[in-house]
């Protein structure tokens, strides 16, 4: 089987006020969206297949027309690198055009055929959201490479869309690009 190269990114929180930081606010703005700039950089220079954005790209779901020209023109650079979003507990409900190159999840569990890859994903419907890999779900196609798109906690009991790790490992998904919690837990061996 043929693999794809993917780059996983989540929780940039564009448009962030940042209100804790006064004076330093404006730079720390700029800082993030020159991260995602950089994000955009690596996903050329690597040449990767798809980005996968697995949620809170945004503050929240009403970035300003200029936050979202921005983020636009850096998918545009992508050209026909395939760009998959899965909406957070901050910018679920975000209603905003993007290139053809961008699928954003609806908020059920959907499957996009990609290359010789399905992703599943899914975006929060409100600010707690409560979707997740739920009790039987199972991949189409085993022989493809499934990856699971979301924003949630695995084995956490969370208001924000846990992650029960046994459904998970038994779904027969691959790699699950996973958002939300902002330090490294380490990795889970789904298979």
């Amino acid at each position: 089987m043929e693999n794809i190269k993917i780059l996983h990114t989540a929780d940039m929180h564009l448009g962030s006020l940042l209100l804790n930081m006064e004076q330093k606010s404006d730079e720390r703005k700029k800082e993030l969206n020159s991260t995602f700039a950089s994000i955009i950089d690596l996903a050329l220079s690597e040449g990767v297949d798809a980005l996968l954005i697995a949620g809170d790209m945004f503050e929240n779901s009403k970035p300003s027309s200029e936050l979202l020209d921005f983020v636009n023109e850096q998918f545009k650079r992508l050209g026909d690198i395939k760009v998959f979003i899965s909406l957070g507990n901050h910018d679920w409900g975000l209603k905003a055009e993007f290139p053809s190159n961008v699928y954003v999840f609806s908020d059920y569990i959907e499957r996009v055929s990609f290359k010789n890859a399905d992703i599943y994903g899914v975006s929060f419907a409100d600010e707690h959201c409560s979707v997740s890999v739920s009790e039987g779900f199972e991949v189409e196609d085993a022989d493809k490479i499934n990856i699971l798109l979301m924003h949630g906690e695995v084995g956490r009991k969370s208001i924000y869309n846990p992650i029960d790790e046994k459904q998970l490992q038994n779904s027969g998904i691959d790699y699950a690009a996973l958002g939300h919690v902002h330090t490294h837990d380490g990795f889970v061996k789904l298979g």
